[in-house]
């Protein structure tokens, strides 16, 4: 394996760090949300296990076990795959819209570099398919900024690919705690916690957040970056906060619903 570290092996180095988990639609479990922007203090609550021992996705939904998912044998059937789990922008709430553009190049996916910029480069030879769109809901208030979202879907030839990309993120918090997202937006005393799954819901599971900032519309305010392994697929889902949405509770709200909706069209797609 890459690097030779799993994931497990990251999340070990980790330990300390709460993941959260749980975090459906409603009321915050974590209590009040922050009353100034970019504030980091709704720490994630311990996961928890649902009433028959299943752990929930973010989302508070149980999802399948993942043993047994198998792995798409062509790229061709990796991008049937990757279409069924997409989800539209009106999945992530009433008043969600595509961004302009709406997807990119297929064919790339993003890479962190060694400068900490974010890049798009062309697919390596372990990933079958990815597709990466972009969403926003309009601000609420008069200069108060759109709340983006991105999302990614990865499938890899095998697990142990996967497995390696998932422990390639850990790295990537610790070598980059700041990152230029584009040339106008960068994210800031970034964090991650991890978990090595051993529960049904999914394989593996980061939680990163951070600050964001924005030349055009302001901050600091929050940022949530999910990304969860299920066999050889890996989904990620960012949020970028805004000064309608200031704090990580509101991301939680758009982020944890979409996440397990997308878990569960993976089980049914590679059972």
């Amino acid at each position: 394996m890459r690097h030779g570290k799993s994931v497990r092996g990251m999340c070990a180095a980790l330990a300390s760090a709460a993941l959260l988990l749980g975090c459906g639609p409603g009321p915050s479990a974590d209590g009040p949300a922050p009353a100034t922007p970019g504030t980091t203090e709704d720490t994630p609550p311990p996961a928890g296990a649902a009433g028959d021992g299943t752990v929930p996705l973010p989302g508070g939904v149980p999802a399948p076990a993942t043993d047994g998912l198998r792995t798409p044998r062509s790229a061709a059937e990796a991008r049937e795959v990757v279409r069924a789990v997409a989800v539209a922008p009106e999945d992530f709430g009433s008043g969600f819209r595509p961004q302009d553009p709406y997807e990119a190049d297929p064919d790339t996916w993003a890479v962190l570099g060694d400068d900490c910029v974010w890049l798009r480069e062309p697919l390596p030879p372990q990933v079958l398919a990815g597709l990466t769109r972009y969403v926003e809901s309009p601000a609420v208030t008069e200069g108060g900024g759109p709340l983006q979202v991105m999302y990614s879907i990865t499938v890899h030839d095998g697990e142990d690919s996967a497995d390696a990309r998932m422990a390639d993120i850990l790295e990537e918090v610790l070598r980059c705690p700041e990152q230029q997202l584009r040339s106008d937006e960068r994210v800031t005393s970034l964090t991650s916690a991890g978990t090595s799954g051993d529960h049904p819901a999914v394989d593996d599971l980061i939680d990163e957040r951070g600050l964001f900032h924005s030349d055009l519309h302001g901050g600091p305010y929050a940022y949530q970056w999910l990304v969860s392994r299920a066999g050889p697929v890996i989904v990620a889902l960012s949020v970028k906060g805004s000064a309608d949405h200031p704090d990580h509770a509101a991301l939680r709200e758009v982020s944890g619903p979409v996440l397990t909706l997308m878990q569960a069209a993976i089980e049914k797609e590679l059972r």
